[in-house]
């Protein structure tokens, strides 16, 4: 369980208590890479840089951007016919324009999975 404490003026560090003793485990600081992130994608880094009736600008601009993300995703769909087939096909032959072709289909169909969650929960 993680405890949110300030022992200086802003510096916010997360300290970690194991639920059952009640003993502090340890303590990192407050900015790691999913503050970040969520810092990101809730209000640019601007705590109050804009909102519309209360939801930060951040949200809009991430579900802007997922609309063409899933479009893209769903275009490579259509286009790419029978892509389930080939799922881990790479062509290894004299032409090196083959190999990175292939290796690019292959990239993009592994990272469906991955451009569906981001679009998805972006939206």
């Amino acid at each position: 369980m993680g405890v949110l404490a300030d022992s200086e003026p802003d510096v916010i560090q997360r300290i970690y208590v194991d639920p059952s003793s009640q003993e502090i485990t340890g303590d990192t600081s407050y900015f790691n890479v999913q503050r970040f992130f969520r810092s990101f994608h809730m209000a640019l880094f601007k705590a109050n840089f804009f909102s519309v009736s209360g939801v930060p600008i951040g949200y809009f601009v991430v579900a802007i951007f997922a609309i063409p993300l899933l479009a893209s995703m769903i275009t490579a769909l259509v286009f790419y016919r029978r892509w389930w087939r080939n799922f881990l096909a790479l062509k290894f032959g004299r032409e090196h324009r083959a190999f990175w072709s292939s290796a690019h289909k292959v990239a993009g169909r592994w990272s469906l999975w991955f451009v569906s969650i981001i679009g998805i929960t972006g939206v």
